[in-house]
Formats: structure tokens, sequence, C-alpha cells
């Protein structure tokens, strides 16, 4: 259409020339209880400050640090955003 603005013209190039692909979500992961029951506040306290005193003396007691909440955020993500 030559009366067509340059815009809607762009669009109606691009999106007839990509194709819709079909995307699959993943289930929800699932974490089991010891996951859950890990991820203490003590721990969770000791990474937010830093403690690495803490940390490592929870380490030396047999404290697991493969702890999740239950949104299926690990320890390592809040880790990381300190």
């Amino acid at each position: 259409d030559l009366n067509a603005h340059p815009t809607e013209t762009l669009k109606s190039l691009y999106f007839s020339s990509v194709k819709e692909e079909t995307t699959t979500t993943p289930p929800p992961q699932q974490h089991d209880d010891s996951c859950l029951d890990h991820y203490t506040l003590a721990v969770v306290n000791a990474i937010r400050s830093n403690d690495m005193e803490t940390l490592r003396h929870m380490l030396q007691e047999g404290h697991s640090f493969e702890a999740c909440n239950n949104q299926g955020e690990y320890l390592i993500h809040l880790a990381c955003r300190r």
C-alpha cells in the first residue's frame, strides 16, 4: 500500500518474515524438604551481613548450604546479590 505509514510497512514486513516460535515453559521446580529446612534465618543473616566467621563455623558443624526458600532461591543467589 503506497499510502501506508513507513512504520506500519516495516512492522508488516518484519512480522511476515518472523517465524512464530513455540516455546514451552518448564514446570516449576519442586524442592525437597531438606532443601527448605536448611534455609534458616541464621545462615541468611550470616550471608546478608557477610559474616564469614559464622559461615565457616556453620560449615564445620555440618550445616548444609544446599538450601533454598519456597520461591526456589538458593543461598548462592542471596550471596551473589551481596
